[in-house]
């Protein structure tokens, strides 16, 4: 081994001792703490602010303090065993012959026994009391997107005014998330604080959070309303999500091979959450996958390292040229377009109706076209139609509907005209009292042409 490998294999050891954990201990203390405050910033925003995708985030955020109080309850016993550990190897040192702990085992290490306990009883009923409350709350929140859906099945959706006030605390509080997230993830990689796993998985899963809130409601200055409804929806979504996965931990937990000297990973450390925490160890796999496909280290040459160091600006120049291209729209010579934003026209009086050529608009989605075929002939059905009429129909057919439809007979009056003796037109008296010689009832079929 080479002297800086050496060196790199010295720093990621480091001791394992009652330090350590308290450290722990008062990085969750301080994700308890920030999370109480983000979630509750939040709910009075949204009550008071009159919007519902807050009040939806603050749900989701009280339920990653069950996380936190997981993580400080079991880096506290860890202290607390460690210094057990350290009492039993001093009245060791300074006793001669037996120990009273070689007699004792485990009777006498009682932090050791409770750490052990907290990982087979405590982890897993917080993981059930997190999923619960997470289903709990998702369900909640469907039933009252439900109930705001309007009678043409839009949402009636509660979206406060003070617009800039939610971008800048959803925004800040996500990149403060995120920040944490990260310094969290590379604490976790540390053997001593690899709980802190669930704590970076918390707090990434709320920067996505905020961050869907803050882009819907960044779009809403351009009247586009589309994107905080799908924010709103997503967000339970997101929560059973969460919630199936730590089941699926569960469910594993109970079957996974214990290895003696190592405690289980907590069921509601979620697995694809520390992904977005840690997005360098997806990459390092996808690099690993690369070379055995391979058969030889190709993510060491110098074409593939120019192809991942310019991958990102090749995006980034890929979405800019489609956001361009979107701003020209071209009709057809038998076409007229329509420039839409929010499904409301756009353009002078007179001149909302664009003719064969193109014409430039504001990038998508904030603005679209729509364009349609003037020279074909359209039909508007009026009535319900008969799904089954043939080109030969006749009186006797019977006519088939859509299920649900009816056909409403329409009141149809006689001619107020009649022919005399000569032939002439002259004017009916229907002033007499048979009603049923001068109208009917009539099933027709209207289609407007």
């Amino acid at each position: 081994m080479s002297p800086l490998q050496q060196q790199g294999a010295r720093r990621s050891t480091m001791r394992i001792d009652h330090l350590a954990y308290q450290r722990a201990t008062n990085i969750a203390a301080f994700g308890f703490l920030l999370q109480l405050v983000a979630a509750t910033v939040l709910l009075i925003f949204g009550y008071r602010g009159d919007e519902a995708t807050a009040r939806f985030a603050s749900f989701y955020l009280y339920t990653g303090l069950i996380v936190w109080l997981g993580l400080i309850i079991v880096f506290n016993q860890h202290k607390l065993e460690r210094l057990e550990a350290l009492e039993e190897g001093e009245l060791t040192a300074t006793s001669s012959g037996e120990s009273i702990f070689d007699r004792s085992g485990d009777e006498i290490r009682v932090a050791a026994r409770r750490l052990r306990m907290m990982y087979k009883w405590v982890m897993p009923v917080a993981s059930l009391l997190f999923v619960g409350i997470l289903f709990l709350l998702a369900w909640i929140m469907f039933d009252a997107l439900a109930g705001m859906a309007g009678s043409d099945g839009w949402l009636e959706l509660l979206m406060t005014q003070n617009k800039g006030w939610l971008i800048a605390v959803t925004l800040g509080f996500s990149v403060v998330c995120f920040i944490i997230s990260r310094y969290l993830a590379g604490m976790a990689e540390q053997k001593v604080w690899q709980n802190l796993r669930a704590g970076a998985a918390v707090m990434v899963g709320n920067a996505v959070v905020l961050l869907g809130i803050a882009v819907g409601t960044i779009v809403r200055y351009f009247e586009i309303d589309d994107v905080i409804f799908f924010v709103a929806w997503a967000i339970p979504v997101f929560m059973v999500i969460v919630g199936a996965e730590v089941v699926l931990n569960l469910l594993l937990n109970l079957y996974r091979p214990r290895i003696s000297g190592e405690y289980p990973r907590a069921a509601f450390d979620s697995r694809s959450l520390s992904l977005l925490a840690t997005p360098d160890s997806l990459v390092r796999s996808l690099n690993d996958a690369v070379n055995y496909q391979f058969g030889f280290d190709i993510t060491s040459s110098w074409g593939y390292q120019l192809v991942l160091r310019s991958s990102a600006w090749l995006f980034v120049l890929g979405l800019c040229v489609l956001l361009a291209l979107s701003t020209l729209s071209v009709v057809g010579g038998r076409e007229q377009g329509l420039r839409l934003r929010s499904g409301a026209l756009v353009g002078e009086v007179g001149h909302q109706v664009h003719d064969p050529g193109f014409f430039w608009k504001l990038p998508w989605p904030i603005e679209q076209t729509r364009v349609y075929d003037v020279s074909s002939l359209r039909s508007l059905p009026l009535t319900p139609m008969d799904k089954g009429r043939r080109e030969g129909f006749l009186w006797e057919d019977e006519v088939r509907l859509d299920p649900g439809e009816v056909i409403e007979p329409f009141i149809v009056g006689r001619s107020r005209l009649s022919i005399d003796a000569d032939g002439q037109d002259v004017e009916a008296d229907d002033s007499g009292d048979d009603f049923s010689g001068n109208y009917a009832l009539v099933d027709m079929l209207v289609q407007l042409e």
